[in-house]
C-alpha cells in the first residue's frame, strides 16, 4: 500500500505548475494531443467535437504514443466528414467488422480486438441514452464523482444489463472530462486530471506517494495504487483551487517529455532493470528491442563521463526538471505496458557503481595525464550524491 505525502504535493505540485505556467522548460514547446488537432477540429461543430475525444478516449491505452493515435484518428475523421465511426447515430447499427475494416484501412491495427467492442457499444449507448452526443453526459447538475459512476462499466452478472461504457474506468472518465473542459466544450471544473502512468511515475518518483515500511516497493500494479494517486491530486486540487487542466498538463508533460528520454527510466535486460519473465510475453520484435536497448545503467549514463559527472542524456532529461532535487527513483515503461507493473528502480548509488563498474569501460571515459597513475573525481550532482570514483588511465598509458 502507498499513503499521500501532502507536504510533499503541495511542494512537487506547486513547483511544477508555476514552471508550466511561465512556460519554463522542459514545457516551452511541449505538445498536447489536443494541440495536434486544434484548429482542424474547430472547424466541425461542436457535438462532432466532443465525439471525436470520446472516442479517442476509448481508444488511446496502453502502450499507444497518445499523440499520434490522436493525428491518425483525426485523419479517419476529417477523411469522413467529421461522421462516419465518430457518429453514434451513423454507426450504432453497423457491426464490430465496420470499426475494424475502417481503422485497419487507415493504418490502426494495434488493439482493435478490444476497442471494436467498446467503440460499437458505447455508439450505441450514446445514440440510444444521450442523443448521439456525449456532452449530454455532463448536462445534468452532477458532481464527477457521481458522473463516474454512471460511465464506468460495470456488470453484476452476466444476465443483468451492464452499466456504463465498456472500457470506461475512472482514468477513461477523466480523461474524456479533460479533454471536453479543455477544448470548453463542458463547464466543469472540479474534476481530477487522468491519473495514467505518467502522473504516478511522477507521484512516486519525487515522494508524493509514499510506501509503507512492510511494502516491497519494486512493484507494484496500477489498478491497486492508482486509487492513492487520485487522492493525492484531489487533496491538492481542493486545497488549492488550481485548474485540474493545469495540474494535468505540468505532470504529464513532464513524465513524457522528460522522465520518458531519461535514462533513468529505462528497462533494459543487460543490467537486470527488468524482470526476464516479461521476455516470454513479449513478441519477437519488442524482445529484439529490449535487448538493444541501451538500459539505465550504461557507460554514457553513469559518471564521470564529464568531469562534472554529468551525461549529455542525463544534462538534456533530469538535469532540465524542475522537481530533481526531490526525485529518488526511476520507473521504466516497458514493465508497465507489458505486464502492468508500476516497476520502482532505485537511484544511482556509489554501490550502484561498483557492483557494475565489470560492466563498464569507465577507464576510457576519462583522459588523465601521461604521467598520472590515478586521479579522483569528485562528482558534485544531486543525481550521483557526491560520489568519490577513482579513475586510472588506460592500461596503454599506465604500461
Amino acid at each position: 500500500t502507498m499513503r499521500v505525502n501532502k507536504k510533499r504535493a503541495h511542494v512537487v505540485f506547486g513547483r511544477l505548475v508555476r514552471s508550466f505556467e511561465k512556460r519554463e522548460s522542459p514545457y516551452g514547446d511541449a505538445v498536447r494531443p489536443q494541440d495536434i488537432v486544434g484548429e482542424g477540429l474547430q472547424k466541425y461543430d461542436l457535438r462532432a467535437q466532443a465525439n471525436f475525444w470520446f472516442f479517442a478516449c476509448m481508444y488511446m491505452r496502453g502502450p499507444l504514443d497518445s499523440n499520434q493515435a490522436v493525428k491518425k484518428l483525426f485523419a479517419i475523421f476529417e477523411s469522413h466528414g467529421g461522421a462516419g465511426i465518430f457518429d453514434p447515430h451513423d454507426i450504432r447499427s453497423q457491426r464490430e467488422s465496420f470499426i475494424v475494416h475502417t481503422m485497419e484501412k487507415a493504418g490502426h491495427t494495434r488493439l482493435l480486438k478490444d476497442v471494436r467492442k467498446f467503440w460499437t457499444q458505447g455508439a450505441r449507448k450514446l445514440a440510444a441514452e444521450y442523443q448521439g452526443d456525449c456532452r449530454n453526459i455532463y448536462n445534468k447538475d452532477l458532481t464527477f464523482d457521481e458522473i463516474a459512476g454512471i460511465c464506468c462499466y460495470s456488470r453484476e452478472t452476466v444476465t443483468t444489463p451492464p452499466i456504463g461504457f465498456m472500457g470506461f474506468q475512472k482514468k477513461m472518465v477523466s480523461m474524456l472530462t479533460y479533454f471536453l473542459r479543455e477544448r470548453s466544450l463542458i463547464s466543469m471544473d472540479d474534476f481530477p486530471p487522468p491519473v495514467d502512468f505518467h502522473l504516478m511515475r511522477i507521484m512516486i518518483n519525487t515522494g508524493v506517494l509514499v510506501f509503507e515500511e512492510s511494502d516491497d516497493p519494486s512493484r507494484f500494479r496500477y489498478e491497486t495504487s492508482s486509487p492513492v494517486g487520485y487522492e493525492a491530486v484531489e487533496y491538492y486540487l481542493a486545497r488549492t483551487g488550481v485548474d485540474p487542466v493545469v495540474l494535468g498538463d505540468a505532470l504529464w508533460l513532464l513524465s513524457g517529455n522528460l522522465c520518458e528520454k531519461s535514462p533513468r527510466n529505462t528497462a533494459s535486460l543487460q543490467f537486470g532493470t527488468m524482470d526476464k519473465s516479461l521476455i516470454d510475453t513479449a513478441s519477437l520484435a519488442r524482445r529484439k528491442q529490449l535487448e538493444k536497448h541501451p538500459g539505465i545503467f550504461t557507460v554514457d549514463d553513469l559518471p564521470p563521463y564529464h568531469i562534472d559527472g554529468r551525461s549529455p542524456k542525463i544534462k538534456e532529461t533530469c538535469w532540465k526538471c524542475p522537481a530533481v532535487d526531490f526525485c529518488r527513483s526511476g520507473i521504466p515503461s516497458t514493465d508497465y505496458y507489458i505486464n502492468g507493473h508500476l516497476k520502482v528502480i532505485n537511484r544511482v548509488t556509489p554501490g550502484d557503481v561498483r557492483a557494475r563498474r565489470r560492466h563498464m569501460t569507465l577507464l576510457t571515459q576519462v583522459s588523465c595525464p601521461e604521467n598520472e597513475i590515478s586521479s579522483e573525481v569528485i562528482v558534485q550532482d544531486p543525481l550521483f550524491q557526491n560520489l568519490h570514483i577513482q579513475i586510472r588511465p588506460p592500461k596503454e598509458v599506465v604500461a
